[in-house]
């Protein structure tokens, strides 16, 4: 019986994706900064599933440090019912807070 992969679902690029795939299978080898980041990652998806009440997601459009399509992968993990996503088109990761409403 095949097993499911632990990172079915995730969104990834298609070259992250090729790359973690190497390492399920033991073909690549990851630095331990980079497993952390995955480690961290994975974490975060898992526990996002868990919500149950409303969710406000900020995305900063800009943000240099958490990437958009590690963003979209935390808020694609929120129930639907409960996610609500606000963009910020000018901010940065540092100022995402001096934006107006």
């Amino acid at each position: 019986m095949p097993t499911r992969s632990r990172f079915a679902g995730l969104k990834l690029e298609e070259g992250d994706r090729a790359r973690l795939k190497q390492m399920e299978t033991g073909g690549a080898r990851m630095s331990v900064r980079t497993w952390r980041r995955v480690r961290t990652l994975l974490e975060r998806v898992r526990r996002m599933k868990d919500i149950q009440a409303p969710a406000l997601a900020l995305i900063a459009a800009r943000d240099d440090v958490v990437l958009r399509p590690r963003s979209e992968a935390l808020v694609a993990a929120i129930p639907a019912p409960l996610r609500h996503v606000k963009i910020f088109q000018y901010a940065t990761h540092n100022d995402i807070n001096l934006q107006p409403v």
